[in-house]
């Protein structure tokens, strides 16, 4: 998923990188801005986070993709993804530390409703599969990296290589 096949133009891996991608929203509803907990409170995901935010969840997300690489889930649909990525804790954890990265006052809100709660020092101790199914992490994670990987690949797409095979000196 992270790596382009042997031959390949970066333009044509970019290209299949979006058709991956738009697999992946085609699943899940990227105009839901809501997260709901395991007690049934709902939850509004924001709609843009800082750009150093954004840097730390795709770091994360890097990680989880490296990760799936090396189980041989890379080059994979979305489903047989999905299944690696659920076998292998390192991967997990990538998950849950994008959200972490991405959510933390969605975190907070979560963890302060629970009657009886402390809120801890430090986020990372907070595991957000303890307090939302994985869909919901995965769901609120997936529309938020699927622009940021557009925005980063399209002038991949624009790359005037690509349409004009004579221009490669």
């Amino acid at each position: 998923m992270s790596e382009q096949k042997a031959g390949q133009s970066p333009a044509a891996a970019a290209r299949a990188a979006l058709r991956l991608m738009d697999d992946f929203l085609d699943v899940i509803d990227p105009a839901n801005r809501e997260i709901v907990d395991s007690r049934g409170n709902k939850y509004e995901i924001p709609q843009e986070v800082s750009g150093r935010r954004e840097l730390r969840v795709l770091r994360q997300f890097e990680k989880m993709v490296s990760r799936l690489d090396d189980l041989g889930a890379g080059t994979a649909s979305w489903g047989q993804v999905a299944r690696a990525a659920i076998k292998d804790d390192e991967a997990i954890e990538c998950l849950c530390e994008a959200f972490r990265q991405a959510f933390p006052e969605v975190l907070t809100q979560a963890i302060t409703r629970k009657p009886g709660s402390v809120l801890p020092e430090n986020l990372s101790t907070v595991d957000p599969l303890e307090i939302f199914r994985i869909g919901e992490v995965v769901g609120a994670l997936g529309p938020f990296i699927a622009a940021t990987v557009r925005t980063l690949i399209q002038p991949l797409l624009d790359d005037p290589e690509e349409t004009d095979p004579k221009s490669s000196t």
